[in-house]
């Protein structure tokens, strides 16, 4: 991280949220993949 960043995180890769399966199963509530909040770089001397 820069001086002016002080949160990290990772695009979702994983296909299971989004509907390419011809419907059956709910897509994912985003327009695209989304973040994976489960892991998160945070600085907290800048927060």
């Amino acid at each position: 991280m820069d001086e002016r960043q002080a949160l990290g995180l990772v695009e979702n890769l994983s296909d299971w949220y989004l509907d390419k399966d011809g419907g059956r199963r709910v897509p994912w509530p985003a327009l695209d993949r989304g973040f994976n909040t489960g892991v998160m770089l945070m600085d907290l001397g800048k927060l």
